[in-house]
Formats: structure tokens, C-alpha cells, sequence
């Protein structure tokens, strides 16, 4: 399950680019 989530979080911090700190 952390592997999809950690897929997801990925995703929707690709899309959320404005911050570049992670």
C-alpha cells in the first residue's frame, strides 16, 4: 500500500510543481 501511495502522492506533487522542495 505505501508503494501506491507513494505513486500517487508523486503524481499529484508533479502536477502541484510549484514547489520545488521536495
Amino acid at each position: 500500500m505505501a508503494v501506491v501511495l507513494n505513486e500517487l502522492f508523486g503524481q499529484f506533487w508533479d502536477g502541484c510543481s510549484d514547489v520545488d522542495e521536495f
